[in-house]
């Protein structure tokens, strides 16, 4: 194109082009790529979430392991102490 053409004036089929949010033409390839990546960006940010969701979840279950472990040591503690409280008074 020389400088005092337009697109319009081009043998460009325009239902082929289409116009990004900068008002510039697309070309159906890159159409395709930008849409690919868009959707590739999608995907990764959901797996980011899924991710963190699961640290999280992971983080809660370590935390009432922690718990159960402490309480099952508590209740071996009082366990021993009743068995030797009972074994004394017989």
């Amino acid at each position: 194109m020389d400088s005092g053409s337009t697109i319009s004036d081009s043998n460009i089929d325009s239902e082929l082009f289409t116009m990004n949010a900068d008002m510039e033409v697309i070309d159906p390839e890159s159409q395709v790529e930008l849409e690919e990546k868009t959707r590739l960006i999608n995907q990764v940010l959901e797996l980011q979430h899924t991710l963190e969701d699961f640290v999280s979840s992971l983080h809660e279950v370590l935390s009432l392991s922690v718990l159960l472990q402490q309480l099952n040591t508590c209740q071996r503690t009082i366990k021993c102490t009743a068995e030797k409280g009972g074994g004394e008074g017989k």
